[in-house]
């Protein structure tokens, strides 16, 4: 794939080159390539996985399931132990919607995508991630779409492939619905990919207008 950037070395820098972007490094630090979530922080956190179709949860039941992720390029500099992103290689287009109401509900990153019981064939361009739905309403569920908090989510590699964490989504009752970032990778044996940050369970989303 062609990225369409250029490092150039000058006499005590380097110089990054994007189209009209230039930025110059400090020749002591390293430029590197790191797969993100493919989000614009700018304009949402929130990301939001949409299934092609709704799930469906019997009472007191669980189900495990697994989505593809899509993750664009970060663009790091790095002194060898911290790293800082300078720019992002956009990979896939980004839609947006909003969850809830305008007055109370958020924006969120659109993403749509099939549910596989097993882990599906992935691009280089994509994370596993599994979701586990547990269903403690006293009913039988659907869920159609889940939402959670981006800057909290960790990516994890193994083998050349990439992992998203678990991510754990808790129907409490008609319409309202826990989702929580585990800190967990997908799978066993990975490495967490050095520019994110194991955080502790965190990044609890209150889905309060349905699921």
């Amino acid at each position: 794939m062609e990225l369409g950037y250029s490092i150039i070395k000058e006499r005590d820098h380097f110089v990054y080159q994007k189209g009209e972007k230039k930025i110059k490094i400090p020749s002591n630090l390293t430029i590197k390539e790191f797969p993100i979530l493919s989000i614009n922080e700018a304009v949402t956190e929130y990301f939001g996985i949409v299934f092609e179709q709704p799930i469906y949860i019997g009472e007191d039941h669980e189900v495990k399931i697994y989505v593809k992720l899509p993750l664009d390029i970060g663009i790091y500099v790095s002194d060898g132990s911290n790293y800082k992103l300078i720019d992002v290689i956009e990979i896939y287009a980004k839609k947006y919607a909003l969850y809830g109401t305008i007055g109370e509900g958020v924006i969120y990153r659109y993403w749509k995508t099939n549910a596989f019981p097993e882990q599906p064939i992935v691009s280089g361009n994509e994370a596993i991630t599994l979701i586990e739905i547990i269903n403690k309403a006293g009913s039988i569920g659907s869920v159609s779409r889940i939402i959670f908090d981006a800057k909290f989510f960790s990516l994890y590699t193994k083998e050349g492939k990439f992992y998203g964490e678990r991510i754990r989504v808790t129907r409490l009752q008609r319409g309202l619905a826990l989702v929580r970032l585990m800190n967990k990778p997908t799978i066993e044996g990975t490495e967490i990919i050095p520019t994110t940050v194991s955080k502790g369970i965190g990044g609890q989303f209150e889905m309060r207008f349905g699921t």
